[in-house]
């Protein structure tokens, strides 16, 4: 398995993101923050099943891509 993964942090929620270089201590995103994911399966013969999770300051897990309403699409 093969897989890159960017973070992509925009101005606006409609703005085009500029990738976001992870920080020594990880990524940190505050309330407001408008970011999203760019994954890229480079594994030549495997697909995959991605799952995004989101873990919050208060330990709570929720999923941020596929939302609950949806299935993966890719």
């Amino acid at each position: 398995m093969d897989i890159d993964v960017e973070v992509l942090r925009h101005k606006t929620a409609k703005a085009e993101g500029k990738v976001l270089p992870m920080p020594a201590g990880g990524w940190v995103f505050r309330p407001g923050d408008f970011i999203s994911f760019r994954l890229t399966n480079k594994s030549p013969s495997l697909n995959l099943d991605v799952t995004l999770l989101i873990v919050g300051s208060d330990f709570e897990i929720h999923s941020f891509y596929p939302r609950a309403d949806e299935t993966g699409k890719v």
